[in-house]
């Protein structure tokens, strides 16, 4: 600032500077700072007060990193985003979808609920005051993994199942007469992602299994 009257005295936030002489610098805080130069007229009791309002632009967000990057689609998963800048986060975005909940844990870091969504790699995105930042594809939703092991099905190449074939039965019995030697069992998983074995022999759901050869008297086959 300049004096008009070299005989006046100036200060800058209260500390005194030399006319026609630059201040020391002045923080910025984010937002408005206002500085106050007061003039003093030489005759020491005169002043003038002039306002400068600075307004400090809030800084554009940056995400880096989140774990778990992965999640089911029934959303649910809580993920950690790492970034810059943060603050004053106002949507966090999974796939264009809002998070459930999200909480600004620091200026670096965000921690967020997933929404539901359809199985696939998404871009996670967060906004603040300073802007809008997007990480393509970050996130992967994948459909639950089935916890389903029962059959739907099961049939047999002799003789019929004691009691009858249900879901929620795993135990049954079958008579064949002495000249079955052998026989095949044909089951069926519920849940087309199953595995099945059958007397720990791989077997594709819906198949028949090799000829299983029959002792006299009783022979346990296990299906699993």
């Amino acid at each position: 600032p300049i004096a008009s009257d070299a005989g006046a005295t100036i200060t800058v936030d209260g500390t005194a500077v030399a006319s026609g002489a630059a201040s020391a610098p002045i923080a910025l805080a984010v937002g408005d700072t206002t500085i106050a130069i007061v003039v003093t007229a030489e005759d020491g009791i005169t002043t003038q007060t002039y306002t400068i309002v600075v307004t400090r632009a809030v800084a554009t967000p940056t995400l880096a990193s989140l774990t778990p990057a992965t999640g089911t689609t029934a959303g649910g998963t809580s993920v950690v985003l790492t970034g810059a800048d943060l603050t004053g986060a106002t949507a966090v975005t999974f796939g264009g979808t809002a998070a459930t909940s999200f909480t600004v844990d620091s200026a670096t870091q965000i921690t967020a609920i997933t929404p539901a969504h359809a199985a696939g790699a998404v871009d996670v995105a967060v906004t603040t005051p300073g802007g809008t930042t997007t990480l393509a594809g970050a996130f992967t939703y994948a459909a639950p993994v089935s916890t389903d092991a029962s059959l739907a099905s099961l049939a047999v190449s002799t003789g019929t199942l004691d009691p009858a074939f249900a879901t929620g039965i795993t135990s049954y019995a079958l008579d064949v007469p002495n000249a079955a030697s052998s026989i095949t069992v044909t089951p069926t998983a519920t849940d087309g992602s199953a595995s099945l074995t059958v007397d720990g022999a791989p077997l594709a759901s819906g198949a028949a299994s090799a000829p299983i050869a029959l002792a006299v008297g009783d022979t346990t086959i296990a299906i699993v």
